[in-house]
Formats: C-alpha cells, structure tokens, sequence
C-alpha cells in the first residue's frame, strides 16, 4: 500500500466528511499520504469518450448540477475547468471548447439531461445548431 485515497466530491457534504476523515486516520495510523480523487473526474474517466474532452456532470439536487469539464493529454486525465454548482441551463464550457467536439458523461441519477444541441449560439456553452 503506497497511499490512501478518498472521493473529494463534490457531493454529499456528510458523506465527504466522513469519507476526508476516515481516509486521513487511515493514513495518518500507517504513515501513508492521503490522495483526494475528484468524483467528476471519475465520472469523466468512465465516459470512454469519442472525443478527448468529456464534460462530467452529477446531480446537486435542488435543480442544480456539478460540472467540470476534462480533457485526456498523453492519456491523463486534466481539469480545464473547476467544478461548477449551477442550474443544468447554466452549465457552461471552457471558451477554447467553442464550436468543439466533446462527449457528455452524466452519472445514472442525474435527473437534469443536458441538451446542448437545441442551444442557440449565445444561448448556452456550445454553439453548436
């Protein structure tokens, strides 16, 4: 055993209490660092996407989304954004990703589907008719 890690979230603000704490005793016991893995990245990581930019999305409940947008370079995964807490029609994309092809991961609970294909241009993160 090298390291211990743990979700970061975002999500559950009791859940990432519970799951910070007990990774950080873990490790402090066996003198291991603690390595945080963010949730989205993970969501963006299982898309195995046809495109290398992936943009994660997890339900916040209260008609809000998590979003963070990823992109794969030399086969590692790196956040062109920071995770975003919005309404799903606020959702918005790194301006380099304009008129871009990227895929769209959403975990199975996400109530909120995103549909950046009926957004007008300056209307919404994609440009795209």
């Amino acid at each position: 055993l090298q390291a211990i890690a743990f979700g970061q979230g975002p999500g559950a603000f009791t859940g990432l209490r519970t799951a910070c704490s007990v990774a950080q005793g873990l490790a402090l016991g066996a003198g291991l660092p603690v390595l945080p893995i963010s949730t989205l990245m993970c969501v963006a990581a299982s898309a195995q996407p046809t495109h290398a930019r992936v943009l994660a999305v997890l339900d916040a409940r209260m008609d809000q989304v998590y979003a963070a947008a990823f992109e794969q370079v030399h086969g590692q995964w790196q956040a062109c954004t920071h995770p975003q807490l919005s309404r799903a029609e606020e959702v918005t994309l790194p301006p380099q990703w304009q008129g871009q092809g990227f895929t769209l991961r959403q975990d199975d609970n996400t109530r909120h589907k995103l549909d950046f294909r009926r957004r007008r241009s300056g209307e919404g993160p994609c440009d795209r008719p």
